[in-house]
């Protein structure tokens, strides 16, 4: 068990802290010519009427908190667009009126934020943008707010150069930044590396290194287009975040300064699994997430500010079993300070696309744009310019994702850490035991009743403790588990480890389970 020394975060800092500049004339001028009320006539905006435009200037929180409301009363799928652009344009304004706030010594509202430190206006703003994007889906204004991020994070660690700028250069303009510059007197903050544990492998998926396009081609079109899971060694050597020491994914600092010294909002989970009770989701900001679950062995209950997870609570349903998660508008951030399960994995989120400059570090794998043997219904919903979707991975060691299959063909690549993965293939189902349509009317079809974790093999010891306080449905306290799925004995699988650099191909429809071995940062590209 922690000691109480033991559960207490390190103190991250990042050179940025000790006191922020004033926001930049150029860059307040930039945002407020930006988002004058001068909308295009295609603009669904207008549909909201001209009492709430005009209201967007004089009382953008106003506004944000009757688009809020709108937003809560229709169905997720059927919120209306002009409600999230209205929603999108007066953050905006929300944020404008914070820097010009700062500027002029005046009060910052805090009714939008959870900071109560007029001195960290960033912290402010970036919350702002951070559940715009989340709650909206920035439909029109998404490349404003990633230049706007930029030139926050031109502010933490550009500052020392503001004054030499040419004031004829756009603000906006992207600068290199010294790696010196990130963290000046930096603490050493590194991620736990060691293995949680070490499965034992007894049906190896066959591996092969930096395969070459044409014959990944004709692997994808061999049985009768039926593929076969493959590990590719060493196909990522490229990329900077594997590559490049001074944009590496392994370094807490770098990805610390990625995220406006962990500023930026991010959707994290808490729970073993998806499918146990009492999981849930909530935003967070990114120090948070480093400080309390990837940078120290945490506890099962450690108090964590930032969060209100009420026993009496229902958990939030996951919504991966219907594809790529997106978090609706339903999304809350709440404060509080409540004794949680700190095994938070950030899982199946777009990153990339929240943080395009973390997009840079990474290259779509070639092997994404070979030809599957795709039906015809598939071929015809799939245009040639589709680009493969994207969602990062990010957690400690023993986050799990639960026996499940995707509708599309995917390469995982492994940046950070080590993770094992079995699959099944789909001839394999009727052994599986799929779930069905659950209490709320969500089909979990695509996910197995059956919790594996206790079936791998171990180099050392036997299966792995369930944590404390696990209470799956699936749990085997209700019945022996050869009673419950008598067929589960008898299916056939395929398993591996993945380390850095290396990715695997996992077929569509492949059922397959994912464990973190270590602290694990993962990219996924789905394609059909």
């Amino acid at each position: 068990m922690d000691t109480a020394g033991e559960n207490t975060a390190p103190n991250i800092r990042t050179g940025a802290e000790n006191k922020l500049p004033t926001p930049p004339k150029p860059l307040v001028d930039w945002l407020a010519a930006a988002i004058s009320n001068d909308f295009k006539p295609s603009d669904p905006i207008w549909a909201c009427g001209d009492a709430l435009l005009s209201a967007l200037q004089i009382s953008p929180n106003q506004v944000v908190r009757l688009a809020h409301e709108k937003l809560h009363s229709f169905p997720h799928q059927d919120v209306p667009i002009y409600w999230r652009r209205l929603f999108e344009e007066a953050s905006l304004h929300v944020a404008l009126k914070a820097m010009q706030g700062v500027m002029t010594n005046e009060r910052i509202d805090h009714s939008q934020s959870s900071s109560s430190s007029q001195l960290d206006w960033i912290s402010i703003v970036v919350e702002t943008l951070d559940k715009a994007a989340i709650i909206s889906g920035l439909p029109g204004r998404e490349q404003l707010v990633h230049r706007l991020i930029d030139g926050l994070e031109n502010v933490l660690y550009d500052s020392c150069n503001q004054d030499r700028r040419d004031q004829n250069e756009p603000y906006m303009k992207r600068r290199k930044i010294e790696r010196a510059m990130m963290v000046p007197n930096r603490e050493v903050l590194q991620f736990a590396t060691h293995f949680f544990h070490k499965p034992k492998i007894l049906h190896a998926i066959p591996a092969h290194s930096n395969l070459p396009f044409d014959q990944f081609q004709d692997h994808l079109l061999a049985n009768r287009g039926s593929p076969t899971p493959l590990i590719i060694q060493d196909a990522l050597v490229y990329w900077p975040a594997l590559s490049d020491p001074s944009r590496s994914w392994s370094d807490p600092h770098y990805l610390l300064r990625k995220t406006l010294g962990g500023r930026r909002l991010v959707p994290v989970e808490f729970g073993r699994s998806y499918t146990d009770a009492g999981w849930g989701q909530r935003i967070i900001t990114f120090r948070e997430f480093m400080s309390n679950c990837l940078l120290r062995k945490c506890s099962e209950a450690t108090t964590l500010s930032g969060w209100n997870v009420a026993a009496e609570e229902e958990p939030e349903q996951s919504e991966r079993h219907s594809g790529a998660t997106q978090c609706s508008a339903n999304s809350e951030y709440q404060t509080s300070k409540r004794k949680i399960n700190l095994t938070g994995y950030l899982a199946q989120h777009d990153l990339l696309s929240q943080i395009p400059s973390l997009r840079s570090d990474i290259a779509i794998p070639d092997y994404c744009y070979c030809a599957t043997a795709a039906t015809p219904q598939e071929s015809e919903s799939m245009s040639s310019s589709d680009e493969p979707l994207m969602n990062a991975w990010l957690g400690p060691g023993g986050t799990i994702s639960p026996l499940h299959t995707d509708p599309y063909h995917n390469i995982f690549c492994q940046v950070v850490g080590s993770k094992y993965i079995r699959l099944y293939a789909p001839d394999q189902t009727s052994h599986l035991y799929p779930h069905g349509i659950d209490e709320q009317g969500v089909d979990m079809s695509n996910t197995s009743q059956i919790d594996l974790q206790p079936f791998i093999s171990r180099d050392k010891g036997g299966p792995v403790d369930v944590p404390r306080g696990h209470d799956s449905e699936n749990a085997a306290s209700e019945s022996p588990v050869a009673e419950r799925f008598p067929l589960f004995e008898k299916a056939q699988y395929v398993e591996g480890l993945l380390g850095p650099g290396d990715c695997l191909y996992i077929p569509k429809g492949w059922w397959h389970y994912v464990e973190s071995l270590s602290t694990s940062f993962s990219v996924s590209f789905w394609w059909n």
